[in-house]
């Protein structure tokens, strides 16, 4: 008896004009069965994972693609625009005052032959402050935000995720005095003393109550002063209002100023539950993976030599199974993943331990 043909793969763009691959990086994203089709699978932070995003040539609407190989299974999809974040490969010009670090995150306009066209996110930090109630609220500040369009960036230029930046050796630093930044509004960065700001320092009461921010200072000019103010995700370097700049001796006892990581709370459990059938299955070889939902089935990608998972009815073409999938990722609700049937006669079986 031959086999039954699986069902096609989730297809990619049929003209890709960008891929980006990296290793042991966190991956968040919805994967669907298509551009327009039902999603099977969500992504929240799974780490450690190998992924392969393909962004087509031209706009939105077609969507990008995404493989994701992780633990036992490796899985691809169909991903909406707002689910592609991309970072700098290394620190990047944007604008006339800024430079992007690798940490800063990058939204997805378009591409084409000319490259990816992509606009910068400002970044957040968590600040906690108390109502008039007394109750504590948080909320998101951004740091820099930078007034300028999107920008044509070369696919080589890009990546999935934050490259470390070598700091600079210390004997090359220029010798520039220290200052801090303090106002009650936000303060504009321009690229020159008479030109229009084309960035934006944010901040928060946080950093008014400690004094500012820390900056170095590299000039003053009729009343406006050329500073460096190093974030996370971005360098600025422009001509802010002198009135907004008070010297400081050395950067001892300064206000720390920067980006607050927020903890990743450690491992969310594994997704699903163990497997309830009494039977587990291992095999040797890799299995096709199918996904369902809504009527729509898709080849999304394969289940590893010797990953654990309990099939529930072997009557049919292809099998529907239970398999515990790496932390983070969930099945979207109806969804179901099966393998071919005619594949399992190879696979091992044994029997369930139950739990203590």
């Amino acid at each position: 008896m031959s086999q039954p043909t699986s069902p096609p793969r989730v297809e990619r763009p049929a003209s890709i004009s960008c891929e980006l691959k990296a290793h042991a990086v966190s991956v968040s994203a919805t994967l669907k069965l298509s551009v327009n089709g039902p999603d099977y699978a969500v992504l929240k932070d799974v780490k450690e994972a190998s992924a392969d995003l393909s962004l087509p040539d031209g706009g939105l609407d077609q969507g990008a693609f995404l493989e994701v190989n992780v633990g036992g299974v490796s899985l691809s999809g169909a991903i909406a625009p707002e689910d592609v974040t991309l970072h700098p490969a290394r620190p990047l010009p944007y604008g006339n005052v800024a430079t992007l670090q690798p940490a800063a995150r990058l939204k997805w306009v378009n591409a084409n032959t000319r490259g990816v066209t992509a606009e910068f996110i400002p970044a957040t930090r968590a600040s906690e402050s108390r109502d008039g109630s007394g109750w504590l609220v948080k909320k998101d500040v951004g740091i820099v935000a930078v007034s300028v369009p999107p920008q044509v960036f070369a696919c080589a230029d890009l990546g999935l995720a934050s490259a470390a930046v070598p700091e600079q050796p210390a004997e090359k630093q220029p010798k520039l005095k220290w200052a801090k930044l303090s106002s009650d509004n936000d303060i504009g960065v321009a690229p020159a003393p008479d030109a229009k700001p084309e960035a934006t320092l944010r901040f928060d009461q946080i950093d008014r109550a400690s004094g500012g921010a820390l900056v170095r200072v590299e000039e003053n000019l009729g009343g406006k002063t050329r500073i460096v103010f190093r974030g996370k995700d971005a360098v600025v370097v422009g001509w802010v209002a002198s009135a907004e700049v008070t010297e400081v001796a050395s950067a001892q006892n300064a206000a720390e100023f920067g980006m607050v990581g927020l903890s990743d709370g450690g491992q969310p459990p594994p997704s699903g539950s163990p497997p309830t059938s009494p039977t587990v299955r291992h095999c040797n070889g890799a299995l096709r993976l199918v996904a369902e939902r809504d009527g729509a089935r898709k080849t999304v990608g394969e289940l590893r030599s010797g990953t654990a998972f309990t099939p529930e009815d072997e009557t049919r073409d292809f099998t529907r199974i239970e398999v515990v999938l790496p932390p983070g990722i969930t099945l979207s609700p109806g969804a179901s993943l099966s393998v071919p049937t005619a594949e399992l006669t190879a696979c091992s079986a044994r029997a369930a331990v139950a739990p203590n």
